[in-house]
C-alpha cells in the first residue's frame, strides 16, 4: 500500500489537537501517547512533523496569542491600547485555561509571541518609559492578566466562610451580595486593570526623564601627544648678578695746623683813620 497523497498530519495539525486535548482534559491530560491516540497514529509518528514536546506547547502558545489584539499599539496611546491588548488576552486564556500553567512553566520562543512581545514594550517605550523598566511593567501588567484568567475558571463559589462566619464578620457581610460568577470575575478585572494603569501612569509621571534610545557611543578622543618642554630663556633681571668688590676704606688725613690769619683785604674805598690806641693814651695823660 503506497502513501496516501494527502498527509494525514502536518505540524499545525498536530498543534491543534494539542490544544483542543488541553482544553477537554486539561494541561494533565497531555502526553505524546495521548495526543498521538488522538490523531489515530503512533507517537513516532509525531516526530516526522514536529520537534517533540517543547515544539507542540509552543505551537499552542502561538495559537492562544493569535486571538489576542495587538494592533491598538500601533494605533494609539500605551495607556489605551494597554487597555485593549489586556482585555483581549484574558479573554484568550480563558477560553483555553487549561494552557495556563502548562505555558506559563515553558521558555517562549515562538516567533508569533515574541513579535507580541515587541508591540507591547514598543508602545511602552515610545511613550517614554525608559528601557531598564520595560520588561518589569510588560511582567507585572500579564502577572495581573494570567490571575483574572484563573479567576474566570474558577468554582462559582471559590469563598465560602461556612460555620466560620462569625470569626470573619467583615468578610462574611461582604459575601451577602455576592454576584455570579461571571459578572464578580468582570467587575475584580476592572477594578485591577484601572488600578493598575493608573499606577503605573503615576510612575512614569513621577520617574526621572531617561533616555528611551541608546545614545550613539561617542569616539574616544584621540590623546594629544605630550610636548616637549622648553627650557625658558632667563631674562635680563633672572640673571644672577656678579657680586661687586669691596672697596678700600679711606684713610684719614692728618689734621692740618692752625691756619695763618688771613691777611685783610685792602679795599679800594677810602676807609676813616682808626685812632691808635697808644695815641689815645698818650693824649689822657
Amino acid at each position: 500500500m503506497g502513501r496516501p497523497r494527502t498527509a494525514l498530519l502536518s505540524a499545525d495539525g498536530i498543534v491543534r489537537e494539542a490544544l483542543a486535548l488541553i482544553d477537554a482534559e486539561g494541561a494533565n491530560a497531555f502526553t505524546l501517547p495521548r495526543l498521538a491516540a488522538r490523531l489515530g497514529v503512533k507517537p513516532a509518528s509525531l516526530y516526522n512533523h514536529i520537534g517533540g514536546r517543547a515544539a507542540i506547547i509552543e505551537g499552542v502558545r502561538r495559537l492562544v496569542v493569535e486571538e489576542m489584539d495587538t494592533a491598538a499599539f500601533a494605533e494609539q496611546p500605551w495607556p489605551e491600547a494597554l487597555t485593549i491588548w489586556a482585555r483581549s488576552y484574558r479573554d484568550a486564556f480563558a477560553r483555553h485555561p487549561g494552557t495556563i500553567g502548562l505555558l506559563a512553566t515553558t521558555t517562549i520562543s515562538s516567533p508569533t509571541t515574541l513579535a507580541m512581545y515587541e508591540a507591547v514594550v514598543g508602545s511602552l517605550s515610545r511613550g517614554g518609559w525608559p528601557r531598564a523598566r520595560l520588561i518589569a511593567v510588560l511582567t507585572s501588567v500579564e502577572a495581573f492578566l494570567l490571575g483574572s484568567a484563573l479567576d474566570l475558571a474558577a468554582p462559582d463559589l471559590m469563598i465560602d466562610p461556612g460555620g466560620h462566619a462569625d470569626d470573619v464578620p467583615v468578610l462574611s457581610a461582604a459575601l451577602t451580595s455576592r454576584e455570579d460568577k461571571a459578572t464578580r470575575a468582570d467587575a475584580a478585572f476592572s477594578v485591577g486593570l484601572d488600578a493598575l494603569v493608573r499606577g503605573l501612569r503615576a510612575q512614569l509621571a513621577e520617574s526621572p526623564h531617561e533616555d528611551t534610545e541608546p545614545n550613539e557611543p561617542s569616539r574616544p578622543t584621540k590623546p594629544t601627544e605630550p610636548t616637549e618642554p622648553t627650557e625658558p630663556k632667563p631674562t635680563e633681571t633672572s640673571r644672577p648678578t656678579r657680586p661687586t668688590r669691596p672697596t678700600r676704606p679711606t684713610e684719614p688725613t692728618a689734621p692740618s695746623g692752625p691756619t695763618a690769619p688771613t691777611a685783610p683785604t685792602t679795599s679800594t674805598a677810602s676807609t676813616p683813620d682808626t685812632p691808635d690806641p697808644a695815641q689815645s693814651t698818650e693824649n689822657i695823660q
